[in-house]
């Protein structure tokens, strides 16, 4: 490809970037909100002479098409990512990659149709970056898009973008950081756009959701321009002070931005270190958004994975916090809601929380052993619960009062899987060594970490058997 200038791809994107700019305050009232839009008679009657509104047509069978504004929208993103790929145009358009950003974070709020999606789906928060009815959005490809550029753009633009967005969680949305992007609008259609983005309480939900989601996944950024003093401790403060305010007030109606400031916490846990003070108090916001009675699953499941992050943070080994009470019957009646694709979240945050205090996590033996035997038996062949519940089971061994309650329910369950898959061999009446290397030697390298474990783990059971 030859070099153009500087120039000519301005005037290659530029209309596009103009038609984003035109369509964003469309697009948010009648993808992001829903609602109708409204013509006066006259405009109706002009857009009908000049056939203006928009028919679906025969050009594709695809059901899944999205067309429309949204479709327009798709197309606009897709090309300006193709462009962006290109040798040399990215080099080209860096001074004015910073009003490109500004353009496409719109388009990165939550359109209307996917919030039943998320409250319906307690998974969504921790599987959304795979899910395939998310990925071909026009929210994802504009994250997408943020991310690459991210990559290319010089340290001092970057900085201020995510200045911006830092901003706008405390000091509401500052007009004068878009003007390079109201020179795009011919139209003035983002001046009142702006305004409500200030203004109306469901916009706000809205941008700051969005923002949390941009700020997240350029948590990396973030980190590395605080190691390098580009961020103030100021900057950092009101930040963390922002997610612990909205992760300690939880209700049924900003359920979606708590799960979202939940999943933001998780990724800048880096920001704080080994700051054990600071640690604490996020550890009690978490913990706050878990036990919280409006919390629905969704936003207790991310709470699960957070609080796994945060211990493995801690690097006590008797940390010692009033809400780990109040934490513990949470994560076990969690292990009776979640499904298959999330039940190792509950599990793993037992697991984190019991490292950082053995004590008070003999709750769960004592109190959950038979559900916990109960999970097993059903999971026991799965790749990740199996191992993480024996992990559990070799914690709890290490102390007499919950070992002896392991016993009565868990040893006799491993040795039966034991005893019935070495009958299966057709073999009998032999020692448990020969047993483990019978078993070793029919899976052999390819055996399964579950195998392995329960075999690890028989002469730990025979001990507190005898």
């Amino acid at each position: 490809m030859p070099l153009y200038s500087c120039k000519f791809y301005g005037q290659l994107i530029e209309p596009t970037w103009r038609l984003i700019v035109l369509e964003l305050s469309l697009y948010t009232e009648s993808i992001i909100f829903s609602n109708k839009l409204e013509y006066e008679e006259e405009e109706v009657y002009k857009m009908e002479d000049e056939n203006h509104f928009y028919s679906r047509g025969y050009e594709s069978d695809e059901e899944e098409e999205k067309y429309g504004i949204e479709g327009l929208i798709l197309e606009l993103v897709d090309f300006s990512i193709d462009l962006l790929k290109r040798r040399n145009v990215m080099e080209a358009l860096k001074s004015v990659l910073l009003t490109f950003l500004l353009c496409i974070k719109g388009y990165c709020l939550m359109p209307h149709h996917s919030i039943s999606l998320w409250k319906d789906d307690p998974n969504m928060f921790i599987t959304e970056e795979f899910d395939d009815e998310n990925i071909n959005t026009v929210r994802s490809k504009s994250l997408d898009l943020i991310k690459e550029i991210s990559k290319e753009i010089d340290e001092e633009s970057l900085l201020k973008f995510l200045k911006i967005l830092l901003s706008e969680f405390t000091q509401g949305l500052n007009a004068d950081n878009y003007l390079e992007v109201q020179k795009l609008d011919d139209y003035n259609f983002l001046e009142p756009y702006l305004e409500k983005m200030n203004s109306d309480n469901n916009y706000i939900y809205r941008r700051h959701e969005a923002n949390l989601l941009i700020i997240g996944s350029l948590a990396e950024d973030l980190i590395l321009l605080k190691d390098k003093n580009r961020l103030s401790k100021s900057d950092i403060n009101e930040l963390i002070q922002f997610l612990f305010m909205i992760i300690s007030n939880p209700n049924k109606e900003n359920s979606i931005l708590v799960g979202r400031a939940l999943w933001c916490v998780s990724r800048l846990l880096n920001l704080v270190k080994s700051d054990t003070v600071l640690l604490t108090a996020i550890f009690e916001g978490v913990s706050i958004s878990l036990c919280h009675s409006s919390s629905d699953l969704s936003v207790k499941l991310v709470a699960c994975q957070c609080l796994t992050n945060i211990c493995m943070k801690i690097k006590e080994t008797n940390f010692q916090n009033d809400k780990i009470q109040y934490v513990y019957p949470q994560l076990i009646s969690l292990l009776n809601e979640a499904n298959e694709d999330t039940l190792i979240l509950p599990i793993e945050c037992i697991t984190a929380l019991s490292k950082i205090n053995k004590e008070k996590a003999l709750v769960v033996p004592m109190k959950a052993s038979k559900l916990i035997v109960e999970i097993y038996s059903k999971f026991y062949n799965h790749p990740s619960i199996g191992v993480r519940i024996l992990e559990l089971v070799k914690l709890w061994a290490g102390d007499n009062r919950s070992a002896k309650v392991l016993i009565g329910l868990f040893v006799p369950f491993a040795i039966f899987v034991f005893e019935d898959f070495f009958k299966s061999l057709g073999k009998v009446d032999k020692t448990f060594e020969d047993i483990k290397r019978t078993v070793m030697t029919e899976h052999g390298n390819n055996a399964n970490l579950d195998v392995k474990a329960n075999l690890d783990m028989l002469p730990v059971k025979y001990f507190f058997k005898h």
